[in-house]
């Protein structure tokens, strides 16, 4: 069989997705003969099965490289009169096969044309096609041409330049180096704009805006400034209980990582535009630091502020705990340093000197001051219920004031305080005074001594001489002949004659120092009884007395 006809296309031959309304099909009338050149079909028509495809070149046999369709061409069941036919190519409701080439990417395509003899009018089960030759190109016609540009601008899928951006499989490609979408002057850019209510996502769907405004970034989010009316939510930090950021400047949980709640620590509060306030309702948050055991030299929390070289008229203070006016209720404690754990804390409340500058006042009350050098002052009363150490009170000894009612300490309390003066005192020694020097102590003394002063007045214990003994009881005794009566001892020393053996004589111890005693001897008393026996010699003479008896004395028998 020979064919020949023309090509006419409908529409854009540069792109097959063409605009709604126009329809994909390339119209194609020919004519068909057989090979002694007479027109095939009759008058009254025949139908004939004709398959349509697009190949690279005109010559029919390898090597051939079809472009569409993919697979073997769809059967078309043609009617032809007196030769002549008319065809639509991608008219899938004559049977055809959908019109998908891009002509956009060859502009040498070539149609190739199969044709078969239907059976009895039909092509069901028809197999064996033959091929025309040569093909023919398939050409655009005058005004189609104009159709690969819109007003003298190219389309392209990734369009730069003054190209027109062409969709490419429903996606808006930009081939420019830095794309931008504007719109003039100070209009406003809407994407999304109209009815659309979808999210816009940039590079996935981790990233996006929704219609509602709430914007979702999965990476860091870096800005000069963030100003938000309502809720920011990082979906990476869930369960924070307070941001910190890496050495990028990132975002991050605190300590807590994993996002459970707990501990977490602040890098800095850098330079603030205004006063910091922390500001809360009636709640209880906590600070809480953990170290591990083995923690070197470790400060939870450091409030630092640097003075200026001027000296400040007003008060700069660094921590400021104010409890506020109410009506009613009390605040226990505005600072309070509670010790959780089973071992002792070195110190509730250190303080330190590093930099050498010393405090003017430790402690800074209404009614009680404590000076950097320690000194107290508006003190009413100190209470202690365990011991007192005053490190200023340095010597074991008596607590005294000064002159100035500065409370000291001696070893011995002086006699001018009411004390002795002394330490230590000599085992059994008598006390004795030394005016305002301390009490001394006499050396003790031994049994039977007698206490006399010595030649300085001190109290000495001293033995008696041979003359005379004193025992321990407290009883004196003379040795024999060692008292010698002189003149110089005073009162009577004679004793009371006993009359009890020796009737009449009368006689008494008045007599005194240096004088004669009077014995008197009445003879008649004497010789009255019994008559006196002379057993040895009387030591006693009758002196000299007015007596009827001779003046010469005679011995007594």
């Amino acid at each position: 069989m020979l064919m020949a006809g023309g090509l006419w296309i409908t529409g854009n031959p540069a792109s097959v997705f063409a605009a709604p309304g126009v329809p994909e099909i390339l119209n194609h009338q020919g004519r068909l003969l057989d090979g002694s050149g007479n027109l095939l079909g009759g008058s009254s028509g025949t139908n004939y099965c004709l398959r349509f495809s697009f190949y690279e070149d005109a010559t029919v046999g390898t090597p051939d490289t079809r472009l569409w369709p993919a697979s073997t061409p769809a059967t078309m069941t043609v009617a032809v009169r007196s030769g002549v036919f008319n065809v639509g190519i991608g008219n899938t409701a004559s049977g055809g096969d959908t019109l998908t080439y891009n002509f956009q990417d060859n502009d040498e395509v070539y149609l190739n044309v199969e044709v078969a003899n239907s059976s009895s009018g039909s092509c069901s089960g028809v197999t064996a096609f033959e091929t025309l030759s040569p093909r023919q190109r398939i050409a655009a016609s005058g005004f189609a041409i104009n159709t690969s540009t819109a007003g003298g601008f190219t389309p392209a899928q990734s369009a730069s330049g003054s190209q027109i951006p062409v969709l490419t499989s429903g996606n808006l490609v930009l081939g420019a180096t830095n794309p931008q979408l504007n719109a003039t002057g100070a209009n406003t850019l809407t994407l999304q704009g109209g009815s659309g209510t979808g999210d816009l996502q940039f590079f996935s769907s981790s990233n996006r805006i929704t219609s509602a405004g709430a914007l979702t970034v999965a990476g860091a989010l870096n800005s000069a400034g963030l100003t938000a009316s309502g809720v920011i939510r990082f979906s990476g930090l869930a369960n924070c209980d307070t941001l910190d950021t890496d050495a990028s400047g990132n975002l991050a949980c605190g300590t807590d990582a994993s996002g459970s709640g707990g501990a977490s620590a602040w890098s800095a509060l850098t330079a603030p535009t205004g006063n910091l306030a922390l500001s809360q309702g009636e709640f209880t948050t906590a600070l809480t630091w953990n170290t591990a055991d083995t923690a070197a030299a470790f400060n939870g929390l450091t409030l630092a502020i640097t003075n200026d070289a001027a000296t400040d008229a007003t008060n700069q203070r660094l921590l400021v705990l104010s409890n506020g006016s109410a009506s009613g209720g009390t605040t226990e404690a505005l600072l309070y340093a509670d010790n959780a754990d089973d071992s002792a804390v070195t110190a509730a409340l250190q303080i330190g000197n590093t930099g050498g500058g010393g405090y003017t006042t430790l402690l800074d009350t209404p009614s009680l001051d404590i000076s950097g050098a320690g000194a107290i002052t508006g003190a009413t009363g100190i209470t202690s219920s365990g011991t007192v150490t005053l490190s200023g009170l340095t010597t074991a000894g008596p607590v005294i004031t000064t002159a100035l009612g500065v409370l000291s300490s001696e070893a011995n309390l002086v006699v001018s305080r009411g004390g002795t003066g002394a330490g230590t005192f000599t085992t059994n020694g008598l006390l004795y005074g030394q005016g305002t020097a301390a009490i001394a102590a006499a050396a003790a003394g031994t049994s039977g001594q007698l206490l006399v002063a010595n030649s300085s007045g001190v109290p000495t214990f001293v033995t008696l001489g041979t003359d005379a003994t004193l025992s321990a009881a407290g009883a004196l005794t003379i040795a024999a002949d060692a008292v010698t009566l002189g003149t110089d001892t005073a009162g009577n020393y004679v004793a009371a004659v006993t009359t009890s053996v020796l009737t009449g004589l009368t006689g008494g111890n008045t007599a005194a120092e240096g004088t004669s005693s009077a014995l008197a001897f009445d003879y008649s008393q004497a010789l009255s009884g019994a008559t006196p026996r002379r057993t040895a010699p009387s030591p006693f003479r009758i002196a000299a007395a007015p007596c009827p008896f001779p003046a010469t004395p005679s011995p007594v028998t």
